[in-house]
């Protein structure tokens, strides 16, 4: 519809719908770059983790159950 043509009052309403698509959408993006974020940190230590030796593995395997993480098991092979 032409702004022209609308009312103060549907004028209005369009720009509080507008402005709840925003803050919706904002929404929306940040949880999208959270999962992003996640996954990129993923796969950074994946490569890390892929360009170790075998013994950089078992020492940082040991680290990690030093301070009570989870086995490399669950959050896949090391």
């Amino acid at each position: 519809m032409n702004p022209e043509d609308m009312t103060i009052e549907e004028l209005e309403a369009a720009i509080n719908g507008i402005g709840t698509q925003q803050r919706e959408l904002a929404v929306e993006k940040r949880r999208l770059q959270a999962a992003l974020s996640g996954k990129v940190l993923v796969a950074d230590a994946e490569r890390a983790v892929a360009k170790m030796s075998d013994d950089e593995k078992h020492i940082l395997l040991q680290t990690l159950n030093a301070q009570g993480i989870s086995s490399g098991e669950n959050f896949g092979q090391i």
